[in-house]
């Protein structure tokens, strides 16, 4: 089992998405109700079919994992992912709100799960309380935990309340100076993005200017390996995409983030919801720019997101990009000013 969650989390930190399925798959039969870690190998192969697509399969292995064991917060985990992308926020909501005293048990993933939570409550259209899971939960013990990880869930939220119009400026700079201890670490792409647009919600350009220069600085120097690889290719135009994102310069960033968008969301660590906040990032973009070109290439995107994870009509998670795109398109004579209001429907 040790053998197994080594090989299955390098694949999740290096942004192999199908071996997140093919690892659990290919041993999955070698375990039996009776052989410890049988619960844990399905919890897994949940994950990796729903990465992968395949929701209908990830549900079953997701249900048996917490049938052989109801405390295993990877297949609870692993079935909101599956909520989620499969376009049932409100099963997803009540699913993690009936098993809560199961997912909370011993471990700091627990936290992790909250911003699931939170995640399926934006879908919902409920951005009181995905703001109040923040407030009282998310927001305090990313900070006092102070790790990358933890950081990243709640400037990611930030992120995406942002992009539904919630004002989150505050919160932002309350998580800044926990980011700065991390500005020098260059451990994961994944990281130093979430880091550079919460510096930048929280308006504070210093702070992204720093890890900007720290970035070329680790370009530069004489270490190696995959992420100085990731972050060589792909880290200053990703932070640059930001960054003029930020700065009203839409088309800029449509340019940049367009252009590293398929690479980056398959070689950068994490889930394909933890990824997909860079993706939203392009697609506000691509509206409000106003470009013919720019809502043609949001379509696109859209249309690919949902042929690589098969949903079908009755599953189609509509996000506020696509709804933005179909009101601009249907309403162009209205003003670059007056751009709907972010938020998620479905």
């Amino acid at each position: 089992s040790a053998t197994l969650q080594m090989a299955y989390f390098l694949a999740l930190t290096t942004g192999h998405t199908t071996k997140l399925r093919d690892i659990p798959a290919s041993v999955v039969t070698e375990y039996s109700p009776s052989t410890p870690f049988y619960g844990h190998v399905h919890g897994k192969l949940c994950f990796g079919q729903g990465e992968t697509g395949d929701y209908v399969a990830g549900e079953l292995s997701g249900r048996l994992a917490l049938d052989h064991l109801p405390v295993d917060n990877w297949a609870h985990h692993a079935l909101a992912h599956n909520f989620e992308e499969s376009g049932r926020p409100l099963q997803g909501s009540k699913f993690l709100s009936h098993t809560e005293d199961q997912w909370t048990q011993g471990t700091t993933f627990s936290l992790h799960l909250w911003w699931h939570e939170a995640l399926l409550h934006l879908q919902l259209g409920n951005t009181e309380a995905a703001l109040d899971l923040y407030d009282n939960t998310i927001g305090p013990r990313a900070l006092k935990d102070g790790g990358s990880f933890p950081l990243s869930d709640a400037s990611a939220l930030l992120m995406r309340l942002h992009l539904a119009g919630a004002e989150v400026g505050d919160r932002a700079r309350e998580l800044v100076p926990a980011w700065e201890k991390h500005n020098e670490d260059f451990v994961s792409l994944f990281y130093d993005g979430h880091n550079c647009f919460n510096s930048l919600l929280a308006g504070d350009r210093a702070a992204r200017d720093k890890l900007l220069d720290n970035m070329r600085d680790f370009i530069s120097d004489n270490r190696t390996g995959w992420n100085k690889d990731v972050v060589t290719r792909l880290g200053v135009q990703l932070l640059q995409g930001i960054s003029e994102y930020f700065d009203g310069e839409y088309n800029s960033a449509v340019d940049s983030l367009s252009g590293i968008m398929t690479d980056l969301q398959g070689v950068i660590q994490g889930s394909t919801a933890q990824k997909d906040v860079f993706r939203q990032i392009l697609l506000d973009a691509c509206i409000r720019s106003g470009s013919a070109t720019n809502l043609a290439l949001a379509r696109d995107i859209t249309d690919n997101i949902g042929r690589a994870h098969r949903l079908n009509s009755s599953h189609d998670q509509i996000s506020y990009a696509v709804f933005c795109l179909k009101t601009k398109t249907t309403s162009k004579s209205k003003s670059q000013k007056s751009i709907p209001t972010p938020t998620y429907y479905n």
